[in-house]
This record gives C-alpha cells, sequence and structure tokens, in this order.
C-alpha cells in the first residue's frame, strides 16, 4: 500500500524505511533536514552525530561529529546556492558555515554569549541571496527568538546592519 501526504503539486510517497541507518544507531531528535544541489540530504539532530547525510537513495554517505562541542543545539540547516552548509547552533547564538564535507569554514556571532540587539539571541532562521541579484551571497538572519531582529551579513560573514526589535509597531516584529 502506497501513504501519500501532502496536497496539490506538494505531494509525497511515506517511505519510513527510506533511510539506511547502521544497525547500532538511530535518529536522535532531527530539528532540521536540507538538500543541496546534488540531491544529498542533511539531517540536523540534537544527538550524536549531529549532521547526518544521506544520497538520493537514502544511503548514509557521512556524519558529521561533534568538534569542542560544536554544535551545541541543532536548530537549522540550510544549504546556500554555493551548495555551503549552515547550521543554526541556537543555544551557543551562532551560525555555523561548512563545506559539504563537514569543514568549518565561517561562524558568525559569539559563542555562548547572548546579545542585545545585536547577533544574536537564539538565531531561527536564514537564507543566502541567490546569484543573480543585487546581493548575491550576502546573508540575512532571524534572530527571533530573543532579539526580533534581522541580521544582514555580506558573503564572507562581515555584519552589514540590523532591522527590526520587539513590539507590534511598524518595523518591529512578535
Amino acid at each position: 500500500m502506497t501513504i501519500m501526504i501532502g496536497t496539490g503539486d506538494y505531494r509525497y510517497e511515506y517511505r519510513p524505511d527510506w533511510a539506511k541507518l547502521p544497525a547500532e544507531m538511530e535518529f536522535q531528535a532531527p530539528s532540521a533536514v536540507a538538500v543541496d544541489s546534488h540531491d544529498n540530504l542533511y539531517v540536523f539532530q540534537r544527538g550524536d552525530p549531529p549532521v547526518l547525510v544521506f544520497d538520493r537513495d537514502g544511503n548514509m554517505i557521512a556524519q558529521w561529529t561533534r568538534k569542542d562541542g560544536v554544535p551545541a543545539d541543532a536548530h537549522l540547516v540550510y544549504v546556500g546556492p554555493d551548495d555551503g552548509v549552515y547550521l543554526a547552533d541556537r543555544d551557543a547564538h551562532q551560525i555555523l558555515k561548512y563545506t559539504s564535507e563537514g569543514e568549518l569554514v565561517m561562524s558568525l556571532g559569539n559563542r555562548h554569549r547572548a546579545e542585545l540587539q545585536a547577533p544574536f539571541n537564539h538565531p531561527a532562521d536564514m537564507c543566502v541571496a541567490p546569484p543573480g541579484s543585487p546581493l548575491t551571497g550576502e546573508i540575512f538572519v532571524a534572530d527571533g527568538y530573543g532579539n526580533s531582529s534581522v541580521h544582514h551579513f555580506s558573503a564572507s560573514g562581515n555584519h552589514i546592519g540590523s532591522f527590526g526589535s520587539p513590539g507590534s509597531s511598524a518595523g518591529e516584529f512578535r
């Protein structure tokens, strides 16, 4: 029996046995998934190892281990236009960028230091401006849990500016 989930153009076949994990491993509180340009699926989870990588057929092709406690708190995984893998390490107040092989190449924010109206206080979501846009490669991070702000960074990670604050008036976020 085939079970379909979703509606319209967003219908998917439910396949509980798709991910092929080693016998001694199981998922441990996955918090986010993302797909790269090669159809590899990245699972960011709160357990160890924090990142599991699967090919399109569900074969686990890599796992990233924690290095010096990084990442600490899985919240978001995002794959940028360059296939860079970004992790929101929420409780550590950082956005971390890795290569598709798991090498840390950039970190945004001050580790374990929550900032008031500056990057970051529990970052929640992010995106990278796509090629061809006026802001190609620039990074935008929603810092909604503690700051109700959006922070703007250059492609190399320099902080350009921020906007928003807590509230319900123009320019404020709830």
